[in-house]
């Protein structure tokens, strides 16, 4: 017996590519509430979500990729520690679209694009890339919402290799200086960076395009995130389509994060809802008054100041990047 199309509620959250089949997982009513999708398969998992195979040509095949409504609406491509997270929570209470925030299959597709080598790839790869994007907007579509894609900050470097080549899409890069971002690693060191520090940046070592951006086995967790940061918005100011790019700094999410979170909204073809934003209370508090909603999301961010101690390191740092990518964003 064959293999059963997949569902849309169903998300793909691994690709084996020895056997050439897809693992599919339904992740339920939100297919990616926590910070990360991988969080959220972790979860429902171990709360007895269970795994089903589908072979790559009944997968590819079950995707129609020139329906522009199959497909997520944005892209959102960013750095490092530059408040992403916080960015599509707005985006999310304020437009009702479906945010899929940095899905683990897009891990296994990135290494096998890199494998690829150009931008290139063969007509296969090509299709099962195209699928799996697909694949990703179904939870939401199933429920009639438009979906936006974030990528993971290394992925960002390689945002328009993940696209399908049958339509065209919009990116909104999210940025910070580079000095900050390593600051904010210091200071607030997430997990993912204690383990980047140990043992080298997520398995991609080896591969030529990889060592040759972000050097070999990075010695340096200050090092991976500068690199990257060079890496990502580079790639932005560099793109084929500029007008398909829009840039949004932490300074001004931080500052004023409504007309930073409109902007991403309207770039993308949403329309953004401030009263359904302010009433889901992420991240901060609101107070409705005479003149409208009076709204700060962003308390939490505001307490991690940069020391003294880390000034000469954001000098060290901003005086390389002068030297690596045009700052223009």
């Amino acid at each position: 017996m064959s293999a059963a199309a997949p569902r849309l509620s169903e998300t793909p959250v691994a690709l084996d590519f020895h056997e050439r089949q897809v693992v599919l997982v339904d992740l339920g009513a939100d297919s990616s509430p926590e910070a990360f999708q991988g969080v959220t398969l972790t979860r429902v998992v171990s709360e007895g979500a269970s795994a089903r195979r589908v072979p790559f040509g009944i997968f590819v095949d079950a995707y129609d990729l020139e329906d522009a409504e199959a497909l997520p609406v944005g892209v959102i491509s960013h750095v490092g520690r530059c408040g992403s997270t916080l960015l599509t929570r707005l985006l999310e209470a304020g437009t009702g679209v479906a945010v899929v925030r940095e899905p683990p299959v897009l891990h296994e597709l990135g290494v096998e694009l890199l494998a690829a080598g150009g931008v290139e790839v063969s007509d296969d790869l090509a299709a099962l890339r195209g699928a799996v994007i697909a694949a990703l907007c179904g939870p939401g579509l199933s429920k009639g919402q438009p979906t936006v894609v974030k990528l993971t900050s290394w992925q960002g470097a390689l945002a328009e290799r993940f696209l399908p080549d049958t339509a065209p899409m919009k990116f909104a890069l999210q940025h910070r200086p580079a000095g900050e971002v390593v600051a904010s690693a210091v200071l607030n060191t997430p997990s993912w960076a204690i383990e980047l520090a140990r043992g080298g940046p997520f398995r991609l070592s080896g591969n030529e395009w990889f060592d040759e951006v972000l050097g070999p086995r990075t010695p340096t967790l200050s090092r991976y995130l500068t690199a990257t940061w060079a890496a990502v918005v580079g790639q932005a100011i560099g793109a084929s389509e500029p007008s398909a790019w829009a840039g949004v700094s932490y300074a001004t999410l931080i500052s004023e994060p409504v007309a930073a979170v409109r902007r991403v909204a309207e770039h993308f073809g949403l329309s953004f809802d401030l009263e359904a934003a302010a009433a889901a209370e992420i991240g901060g508090r609101y107070a409705k008054s005479d003149s409208g909603v009076r709204w700060d999301p962003t308390g939490r961010h505001r307490r991690y100041e940069l020391h003294s101690t880390t000034l000469t390191e954001v000098e060290r740092i901003t005086s390389e990047l002068a030297e690596l990518v045009d700052t223009r964003w």
